[in-house]
């Protein structure tokens, strides 16, 4: 009986997740040619006051795995940063 209701949490979840999926606009593509010229200069796009620290966080974030707390009602993110630091957001 556990294992079906694991089941169960599992396709909710998933459900849940492809929800959000289809709700979240797609980013736009970025050509190979704009990336590396950001990558040539990345100095001066990191010390530039317009660069905002979400795009910074971004940069050094190494893997985000995501939890749904039931009881809470509240998606649980932790955040794996480069640096091996790790922060938990509700």
């Amino acid at each position: 009986m556990r294992w079906n209701r694991a089941l169960a949490h599992v396709d909710e979840v998933e459900s849940k997740i492809a929800a959000h999926d289809a709700a979240t606009p797609k980013p736009s593509p970025v050509s190979a040619a704009d990336l590396t010229a950001v990558a040539a200069d990345l100095r001066a796009v990191w010390s530039t006051p317009t660069t905002d620290a979400r795009f910074k966080k971004r940069t050094v974030i190494h893997e985000v795995v995501a939890d749904i707390d039931d009881e809470a009602s509240e998606i649980v993110l932790l955040i794996h940063w480069t640096c091996r630091t790790l922060v938990e957001r509700r």
